[in-house]
């Protein structure tokens, strides 16, 4: 059903979990205009927004996944989620933002105190730091 947001998203995380970055991309883009503005929760849309920018990064293409990080970032008012800061820090590291990347992966270890990729992404910017 091609009017079905959620069959399209879900070929994307299909596409993302086999490594298939590309094909991830092209299938989210095609599909983000389609995605609500704002979410009270984590759902579909958040899932392909966060595969999108995973993808981006993935493929080197770190601006791309900072403006889709903010995005998913502006349909949360209050995010529950540390994913939405994660990315948004490792999108900032790989643009050698390293003082706002370490704000970043600060808001996500607020949301989930020990959550594993934010504390790897302090150590990285603690290490570029020196």
């Amino acid at each position: 059903n091609p009017g079905n947001v959620r069959a399209a998203v879900a070929l994307g995380a299909v596409a993302f979990l086999r490594d298939r970055y590309e094909e991830a991309i092209r299938v989210y883009n095609a599909n983000t205009k389609r995605l609500p503005e704002e979410e009270k929760f984590f759902s579909w849309p958040s899932h392909a927004l966060n595969n999108l920018g995973w993808s981006y990064i993935k493929t080197k293409r770190y601006q791309e996944a900072y403006r889709t990080f903010l995005q998913l970032r502006t349909m949360h008012r209050k995010p529950l989620n540390p994913e939405i800061f994660d990315g948004l820090g490792w999108s900032l590291f790989h643009l050698n933002r390293f003082q706002e990347a370490k704000a970043a992966f600060e808001e996500a270890l607020q949301v989930a105190p020990g959550y594993a990729s934010s504390l790897a992404g302090l150590t990285s910017v603690g290490r570029r730091r020196r």
